[in-house]
């Protein structure tokens, strides 16, 4: 499961112990999930500025166990 907190935020847990396994910061990009990876090793997140100015796209890795 990944969710973003404090728009920059990124958590990644565990299903279902919900224990945290990797966290990143997205600097001055707010955040959003979009999708994983067909294989779940992979999530795709969104990002842009809080002036709008600029737009990114996130591909971070699920971390191995």
């Amino acid at each position: 499961m990944v969710y973003v907190t404090g728009e920059t935020t990124v958590i990644w847990q565990a299903f279902p112990e919900s224990a945290e396994t990797a966290r990143w910061d997205t600097g001055p990009y707010w955040s959003f999930p979009i999708s994983f990876s067909p294989d779940g090793r992979y999530v795709v997140l969104g990002g842009y500025s809080p002036d709008q100015l600029g737009n990114v796209l996130f591909v971070l890795a699920r971390p191995e166990s």
